[in-house]
């Protein structure tokens, strides 16, 4: 019996109708389990990545190794396919380019926003994440550095995240493309922020590494990391049948050069050449402050380029004459400084161990001296008997 005195048919179209409806809920419902279980299950994914990449970049120290290794992992976690990270120079307070992936090479040289200027800059001043929906569309904040500003903006959605340890930023990444064209979402932005908030971590745990291994004067390694990073290179060299080169120099004359101008000019001619030798030098050496006057510069081995003896004696003899064409300015006044290089090879048919072949470069560079100094001598070419 039912409640109501209605035709019997009335009844059966009701029962039906109720029924199809609570069938359709527990479709719905359904449906609705299996997205969020679906969604679940790709955060469940996301995480796990997002936890085993952070446990190789945390146990990363140094910034050229780092850096990379954080683009990689927002590359895999984000499938982007056009990125930086962008660290900031607290001198200039800009943003500058250390690592990507999909830019031209001239964009790391010309982008370098300041503070609250395009969308890395707000994002660095607000430490806040920023998502664009469309770039062509955005007028104020999407700055293209690297293009005329009439031609019109690509329609890509842009993800910035800010670098933040303990209140302090230490850059962005700016996420300009995934991979297949797709969009950056709300889920990209909060799981991404968790790599960011590691990657965070680990970049401080580089900086304060590289301030313990680096020469407070000159911002080059100091001698116990360059003793250690020859080890590991000569180590490197020898599994993958390299050669690798060893060059040590020093300032000429540069008691005499203290004595007459004092040590604040002497500090100030160290602080010159050193920037001259990272201007001259590949990112990928090893430039080290040895001991007072004296430098050594590990050429690590390229696998595209043979380290020939020429090739070696060119890009010291390009140092030296970086250095005496380009005087120390004290107050408008040109001191000339020139420099006297040594140089010695190895490779894994020489039986010797780093000790011997800082000995054979040292050799080198006293050889330059005695023979008139601001030269470049080759210690194969010294002892061409002797060589082990």
């Amino acid at each position: 019996m039912f409640l109501f005195n209605l035709p019997y048919w009335l009844d059966i179209v009701i029962l039906i109708f109720a029924s199809a409806s609570i069938a359709y809920i527990l479709w719905i419902s359904v449906i609705f389990f299996r997205r969020k279980a679906r969604e679940l299950e790709r955060l469940n994914e996301d995480l796990k990545l997002i936890h085993d990449i952070s446990k190789d970049i945390t146990a990363t120290l140094e910034m050229r190794d780092l850096l990379p290794q954080i683009m990689d992992a927002f590359t895999k976690a984000g499938k982007v396919s056009k990125g930086s990270i962008m660290l900031m120079n607290e001198e200039t307070q800009t943003l500058e380019i250390r690592a990507g992936i999909g830019l031209s090479p001239r964009a790391y040289d010309i982008v370098r926003p300041r503070l609250a200027e395009g969308v890395a800059g707000v994002v660095a001043a607000i430490c806040e994440p920023i998502l664009i929906d469309d770039k062509s569309k955005e007028k104020y904040l999407y700055i293209d550095f690297a293009s005329n500003a009439q031609i019109s903006r690509p329609k890509e959605t842009l993800l910035c995240l800010p670098l933040i340890f303990r209140g302090h930023v230490l850059g962005v990444v700016s996420l300009d493309k995934k991979a297949g064209g797709e969009k950056f979402s709300e889920y990209d932005r909060r799981v991404l922020t968790i790599l960011a908030n590691q990657a965070s971590v680990a970049i401080q745990n580089a900086k304060l590494y590289e301030n313990a291994i680096t020469d407070g004067l000159t911002e080059l390694y100091i001698h116990k990391y360059f003793h250690q990073r020859l080890e590991k290179e000569m180590e490197k060299a020898k599994r993958y049948s390299q050669k690798l080169s060893l060059m040590m120099f020093d300032i000429d004359y540069f008691k005499n050069f203290n004595d007459l101008y004092g040590h604040q000019v002497g500090d100030a001619a160290l602080i010159h050449l050193a920037k001259i030798l990272k201007d001259t030098m590949r990112s990928s050496d090893i430039l080290a402050r040895y001991g007072g006057e004296e430098f050594a510069v590990i050429l690590v081995p390229d696998p595209k380029i043979e380290q020939t003896a020429e090739l070696v004696k060119s890009i010291a003899e390009r140092f030296r004459r970086n250095v005496e064409s380009n005087p120390l300015d004290i107050k408008g006044k040109k001191l000339k400084i020139t420099v006297s290089i040594g140089i010695a090879s190895w490779n894994r048919e020489r039986r010797i161990d780093k000790d011997k072949l800082i000995k054979m470069a040292d050799d080198a560079l006293y050889k330059a001296k005695r023979d008139g100094r601001n030269l470049v001598r080759i210690w194969e070419d010294i002892f061409p008997i002797n060589v082990p």
